[in-house]
């Protein structure tokens, strides 16, 4: 066996061989295999004990005697100034996901991927390392870091809307942080215009329902129920008439609760208007900039924001800002009960609407179907295809009826003489209509003989009708008289006011 002092001769010729000049900075060979699996594969790391200076600074800063009373919001907005225009190269090769994130919650290598991803985002690329990252990002940009103005930070949240916003959680954030942005900086309320937001203007649209347009008022109920009608096949095919019904059950619905109910219709979808705490930028870690000014801000005459020392409040209408879920109900009734009256193929399955929404609907649907039965009742169509026929007609009656100059002249046939009105004048007639039209209307509405009321007129009933609904329009709005049957009858909704107009 071999003594200690043997073993001591080994390890002194292995260390005369590895120290060898010869060896030193040459190749060594060693036997590896061609294919290895990805886990063995060398990734690229920081080196251990490396902290850049900028890093190692910001983490001083967190835990400095300074520091030590503020708010986690402030650390974070002075770590955020100091490494504003910082960038690195290190990919940080895994995804870091904490909740409400900040920059004191990172290691020194999760800092240092935020920084190269953040340098790529600013260059407008898109690498994907988790949430977290992205709220980081969104967190310096409500606070104003790497933006030369607040235009510009609106700007850039947008931007960052369009970079992200594939994640509804995300959007949504950025949508509200949006709006606050705008306010806490004062900008014009022109710009909620821009974010296509539309939600105080709809509600303005609803509350004053009386006095808006159809068009308008539509658009703001299409709006606020979040019920996509441009899906609907029914809609499609009769916009006009769904637009119609539409106004016409809400302004009849809003009249119905002011008179019956505790709340008005708006109120009842969408709440009162109330005054309250408001939390800028929830949801963020953000740092109040300015805490001791008195600040007012209006959105709309439905909307007003106060700052006092710091202290936020809010003047609305409370809500989440997307839709009415009992205006969403009630648009998906019209579209039940119209599907239903029109016998339209598409049926909707049976629809939550109360007994009051029910009647409101089927009337507004009734009165639109009798209303356009009249107006196709009273429509004239007149066919331009035999226009030409009717002048070739009559041009060649023109040339018969022309004589040579020296052709004895035809005494022209005596015309029959117009029958000689035999109606007395009648007295206290105060109406548009003459005498005969006053006694053919008296002969509709007490049963007397029309055709010789027509014929003292020397016309035909029919004709005499089109008179009556001409001169009475401008009292009506409306034809007065039927001729869909062929035979000339007052329409009953105005029966009862001729009746008055022309006494028995």
């Amino acid at each position: 066996m071999a003594d200690r002092s043997s073993f001591r001769d080994i390890y002194d010729l292995i260390d005369a061989v590895m120290e060898d000049s010869k060896l030193t900075g040459g190749k060594v060979y060693r036997d590896e295999p061609i294919l290895r699996p990805a886990s063995q594969i060398p990734r690229p790391a920081a080196p251990k004990n490396v902290i850049p200076e900028r890093i190692a600074e910001m983490k001083r800063l967190a835990y400095s005697d300074e520091m030590m009373w503020e708010s986690r919001e402030h650390i974070f907005y002075r770590q955020a100034k100091l490494m504003e225009d910082y960038e690195d190269t290190y990919v940080y090769p895994e995804s870091f996901v904490t909740f409400y994130p900040t920059y004191t919650s990172m290691s020194t290598e999760q800092l240092r991927g935020y920084f190269t991803w953040r340098a790529a985002v600013r260059r407008g690329e898109v690498p994907f390392f988790g949430k977290s990252y992205i709220f980081v990002y969104l967190y310096e940009l409500i606070n104003s870091i790497g933006v030369s103005s607040p235009e510009d930070g609106v700007a850039k949240l947008r931007r960052a809307k369009e970079l992200f916003g594939d994640d509804i959680s995300v959007a949504r954030y950025i949508d509200k942080w949006i709006r606050d942005y705008i306010i806490y900086n004062d900008l014009p309320p022109s710009l909620f215009a821009e974010m296509n937001d539309g939600y105080d203007d709809a509600l303005l649209v609803l509350r004053d329902c009386k006095q808006r347009k159809d068009p308008e008022l539509f658009e703001a109920m299409r709006r606020l129920s979040g019920y996509d009608v441009t899906v609907c096949g029914f809609y499609n095919d009769y916009p006009e008439d769904f637009a119609y019904v539409a106004c016409k059950v809400y302004r009849s619905y809003a009249d119905h609760c002011t008179a019956h109910n505790k709340n008005t219709l708006f109120e009842k979808y969408f709440g009162r208007r109330v005054e309250c705490l408001y939390t800028m930028f929830q949801g963020a870690i953000f740092y109040d900039r300015m805490p001791e000014r008195e600040f007012e801000y209006k959105v709309s005459e439905l909307c007003r924001y106060e700052a006092h020392r710091g202290a936020w409040f809010a003047d609305m209408i409370q809500g989440d800002r997307t839709y009415s879920k009992q205006l969403r109900g009630l648009m998906n009734a019209i579209d039940f009960n119209m599907r239903e009256k029109y016998d339209y193929p598409d049926k909707l399955e049976e629809c939550s609407a109360t007994v009051t929404e029910k009647k409101l609907i089927i009337a507004a649907i009734d009165e639109l179907i009798e209303r356009k039965k009249r107006e196709e009742a009273a429509r004239i169509d007149i066919d331009t295809s035999k226009l030409v026929g009717i002048r070739q007609a009559s041009d060649i009656t023109r040339d018969k009826l022309i004589v040579d100059e020296e052709e004895a002249e035809i005494p022209e046939p005596e015309l029959p003489a117009k029958p000689v009105e035999e109606t007395a004048e009648i007295s206290g007639n105060n109406t548009p209509l003459d005498e005969a039209e006053y006694c053919f209307v008296h002969c509709l509405l007490y049963g007397g003989d029309i055709n010789e009321a027509a014929g003292k007129a020397g016309t035909l009933p029919s004709l005499l009708a089109d008179k009556v609904n001409e001169k009475l329009f401008d009292i009506f709005g409306d034809t007065v008289i039927d001729l869909s049957g062929g035979v000339p009858a007052v329409i009953e909704d105005y029966e009862e006011e001729l009746k008055g107009m022309i006494p028995e």
